[in-house]
C-alpha cells in the first residue's frame, strides 16, 4: 500500500512541477495535470511525435520511455550535465521543480531537433573538410558525453534491464 501511495504522490508532484515547465515552453500549464495529455505535450516539447506517448501503455517499456522523456525534457531547458540527467532519472519532480523555479532557466526548444541539427552541422563541416569549423563544433558540442559517463549510463541501463528480465528455470 505504501508503494501505491508513493507512486500516486510522485505522479501528482510530477504533474504539478510540469505545469511550470509547460508554461515556460508556451504550453498551457493545465495540460500538465491531465493524464495522458501531459505526456503527449511532453513528447512535442522534446521533439518526439505525440504518438510516442503510446509506448507508455506497455509495461516495463513504459519505464524506459518515461525516463527518456524526463531526460530529454531537462535537456530541452539546457541541462546537459550528468547530474541533471541523473536527477531526471532518479526523481524527475525534483529537477523539474528547480528548473520551473529558476527564472534564468528558459525553454530552448525541442532537444532532439536541436541535437539532430547540430549533428547535421558537424556532418556538413566534415563533408566540406572545414577543419576549423569542425573543431569548433566538436569543442562546443553540448551533446557529447565523456567515456566515464557513457560507461556509467550503459552499466545503469544494463542493471536496470536485468532487473526486469524474467527468471526462467533451466
Amino acid at each position: 500500500m505504501e508503494i501505491l501511495i508513493f507512486l500516486v504522490v510522485s505522479y501528482l508532484l510530477f504533474s504539478i512541477t510540469m505545469m511550470k515547465l509547460f508554461e515556460k515552453a508556451g504550453v498551457d500549464g493545465k495540460k500538465a495535470l491531465i493524464p495522458g495529455l501531459n505526456f503527449v505535450e511532453m513528447c512535442k516539447l522534446v521533439g518526439r511525435k505525440p504518438s510516442h506517448a503510446l509506448w507508455l501503455l506497455f509495461p516495463i517499456v513504459n519505464i524506459f520511455i518515461f525516463v527518456g522523456l524526463c531526460v530529454d525534457m531537462v535537456r530541452s531547458f539546457g541541462k546537459y550535465k550528468f547530474v541533471h540527467s541523473a536527477l531526471a532519472v532518479i526523481y524527475a519532480p525534483a529537477i523539474f521543480y528547480f528548473i520551473g523555479k529558476n527564472k534564468d532557466d528558459k525553454y530552448l526548444g525541442p532537444t532532439l531537433v536541436a541535437e539532430h541539427e547540430y549533428k547535421a552541422k558537424i556532418a556538413e563541416a566534415q563533408k566540406t573538410n572545414n577543419t576549423r569549423e569542425l573543431q569548433k563544433l566538436n569543442r562546443q558540442n553540448p551533446y557529447t558525453k565523456n567515456p566515464a559517463r557513457e560507461w556509467t549510463e550503459a552499466i545503469v541501463f544494463a542493471v536496470f534491464a536485468a532487473a526486469f528480465h524474467p527468471n526462467v528455470p533451466h
